[in-house]
């Protein structure tokens, strides 16, 4: 539950880093 949640929020950030 921990490792999804942590490999979902890098997800999310590199997905912002690339929209930025």
């Amino acid at each position: 539950m921990t490792r999804e949640l942590y490999y979902s929020s890098r997800l999310v950030t590199n997905l912002t880093d690339i929209l930025m």
